[in-house]
């Protein structure tokens, strides 16, 4: 899903920048017209305009992460280039309907945030209905290069809307993502134990509906054996360091598909999937010797951790009480306890 957002990402970029250079071949288009019809004011505008786009191209190239700075600069550009050419041409060349095309951009695409954006086309509203109501109309342009003007902006207004109805598409598969992302940090936050990043007691029923379903596993509950003497010996903190390092421990050890959760305090549950009894035995008791056979440091004190686990078994036939297995398993690990700890207890 990432490397689909950042592609996303990337392609709006380049959709962007591609309607950048459009607008700047157009704007070539206006300077070399105005300079056939010889309208000096407007040929100084074009000149100014193809300035402005030429730093808003040489910004983003040189900082990609600039792209809301440039589309504010691009907005204020278009603004101001269609009030001048309106009061100089009047309307009726076209000028009126590349204005509301752009308002309508900036209503359903916004790049930059979203409370400028909207002042940004609340005034451009406003700017077009005072040009409306205060320019007079002018007889500058003949009848030829007015129709020639309203016919260029009609096709300039239609490669747009193709530019625009593709960037909108991406824009809509930009924001679901967005909106899964949300979701699933949502999800993960819900299910993740906050201090060893293990699933909790929420994620097992999702696991189990998703993954379980007829299939033979073991369920095994361990529990760190005299927990209690290392936070009262050490601290919580150190304690907590302890968790920490066996969490880590069992998720290297069992498979990713396999379950691992923090059941409650020094408590593990764990779900091992598509074993026998025998397999699954044998691999609680590597976790077993690695534990009787590793250390934790503090300072200049040396740690050592043992566990005791309870397995149940499911053959994946009869019915599935869940409830039930852990009890057992819970059940059985509290005989392990009671008879000598650091043991695998199994019916």
């Amino acid at each position: 899903m990432k490397t689909e957002y950042n592609h996303l990402r990337v392609k709006i970029y380049d959709i962007f920048i591609t309607t950048i250079w459009l607008v700047t071949f157009f704007h070539l288009a206006y300077f070399v017209l105005f300079y056939i019809i010889f309208i000096p004011k407007l040929i100084i505008v074009e000149i100014f305009s193809l300035f402005i786009y030429a730093f808003i191209i040489t910004i983003i190239k040189k900082n990609p992460h600039s792209l809301k700075i440039a589309s504010y600069v691009f907005q204020v550009e278009v603004t101001l280039h269609t009030i001048i050419c309106i009061y100089t041409l009047g309307f009726g060349a076209g000028f009126e309907l590349l204005f509301l095309a752009f308002v309508l951009v900036n209503l359903f695409i916004s790049i930059g945030y979203a409370s400028i954006t909207k002042f940004l086309t609340f005034l451009q509203v406003v700017l077009f209905i005072l040009c409306y109501y205060i320019i007079p109309d002018t007889d500058i342009l003949s009848s030829f290069w007015t129709k020639f003007l309203y016919v260029y902006h009609i096709i300039f207004i239609c490669i747009l809307a193709i530019i625009i109805s593709y960037m909108l598409e991406l824009a809509n598969r930009l924001a679901y993502l967005n909106i899964q992302q949300d979701r699933d940090k949502l999800k993960d936050i819900s299910e993740q134990d906050p201090l060893t990043k293990l699933s909790n007691r929420h994620a097992l029923q999702n696991f189990i509906s998703e993954n379980l379903v007829n299939k033979n596993f073991a369920l095994i509950i361990a529990d760190i054996d005299d927990f209690k003497s290392v936070n009262d010996t050490f601290g919580h903190s150190v304690g907590d360091m302890v968790l920490v390092r066996i969490a880590n421990m069992l998720k290297n050890i069992f498979r990713h598909e396999d379950f691992v959760c923090r059941w409650g305090g020094e408590e593990f549950l764990i779900i091992i999937h598509d074993v026998d009894k025998n397999s699954a035995v044998n691999i609680v008791k590597r976790v077993s010797h690695m534990l009787n056979t590793t250390s934790f440091k503090h300072n200049e004190n040396i740690i050592k951790t043992t566990m005791t686990f309870g397995i149940s078994y499911y053959d994946g036939y009869s019915e599935l009480d869940l409830q039930k297995m852990i009890k057992h398993a819970d059940d059985l690990l509290y005989k392990g306890k009671t008879t000598g700890k650091n043991k695998i207890m199994l019916d």
